[in-house]
């Protein structure tokens, strides 16, 4: 029984996962290959361009695995990249996103070495509404909200105690109810839930969405920042997926009658 069970057990999940993958992604990029501005045959709703402050912007490319992101020697430049296509969250009631970084010259040094993680209103840096996971310059992390009436506190993040170079992931679960951020690869790993407040809540992004990556120098250097892949998703499986599993289970129970 346990091999019969096992193989169920992976097709349900292979079943489940399908259609989870190709139904619920907003946005995926894994930038391995076909241009930063296009994405490739992998990307859904994929292609990213830059995004800057305006102060001496920096640059944005792609190499074969990373967007690569370099600001501008001048000091507080802050240089990203931001999603092309937009993600309709009109009539969402949950969302998802995970950053997936590769690489960052500097994580929560002093002298404004900032990194961005954000979902926003447009293309435009920074736009509203939009919510940020942001490295501060003195290590702690914060997630910040704005409607367009001002910039909220949703939480006010401990340090990140040393941070990393070699690569870390943040996650964002938005609902009605709240949000939660979850990150690991960092000596003291974000993981923090919250109702949402200041006056700002999830109908705030019931908008039409763009996701983006940004890190700004706080000296007359650039730094860089390397990111992996950048997901968008509803985190639940489809309605086929679920009739797909519920399948599979009325076939083991027939087949142990």
């Amino acid at each position: 029984n346990t091999p019969m069970k096992t193989k169920i057990t992976s097709l349900a999940l292979a079943l489940c996962a399908a259609p989870f993958a190709n139904a619920t992604v907003l946005l995926f990029d894994d930038f391995d290959g076909g241009g930063l501005a296009t994405g490739d045959s992998t990307s859904i709703n994929g292609g990213f361009e830059l995004v800057s402050n305006g102060i001496t912007p920096g640059t944005v490319g792609e190499t074969p695995s990373n967007a690569t992101i370099t600001t501008s020697a001048t000091q507080y430049d802050n240089t990203g990249i931001v999603s092309t296509n937009s993600i309709d969250a009109t009539s969402l009631v949950k969302l998802q996103a995970t950053w997936e970084i590769s690489s960052q010259t500097v994580v929560g040094a002093s002298s404004a070495f900032q990194t961005e993680l954000l979902l926003q209103g447009s293309t435009a840096f920074r736009n509203t509404p939009f919510i940020e996971f942001k490295i501060e310059d003195d290590g702690e992390w914060k997630l910040y909200a704005n409607d367009g009436g001002g910039t909220v506190t949703l939480f006010d993040g401990p340090n990140l105690a040393g941070g990393v170079s070699d690569g870390y992931t943040v996650t964002l679960d938005m609902n009605l109810a709240g949000w939660t951020v979850t990150g690991t690869g960092f000596t003291a790993n974000p993981s923090q839930s919250g109702a949402w407040s200041g006056g700002f809540d999830f109908t705030d992004l019931q908008t039409n969405l763009y996701a983006a990556a940004t890190i700004q120098t706080g000296s007359n250097s650039g730094v860089s920042l390397d990111v992996d892949s950048i997901t968008v998703f509803v985190p639940e499986p489809s309605s086929a997926a679920l009739l797909g599993l519920g399948g599979v289970a009325l076939a083991l129970r027939r087949r142990r009658a």
